[in-house]
């Protein structure tokens, strides 16, 4: 929209994960499993 002033982000955390090294935790359901890799920040 002409006049519209861009939106300036700053100062935002940022980080990346290399899900191969966070452990596995599986989890039984009714009729299968899942498999979750999750991290505490």
């Amino acid at each position: 929209m002409e006049g519209d002033t861009p939106m300036q982000m700053t100062d935002i955390p940022f980080g990346t994960t290399d899900w191969s090294t966070v452990e596995v935790t599986e989890h039984r359901g009714a009729t299968g499993m899942a498999r979750w890799r999750t991290r505490n920040c």
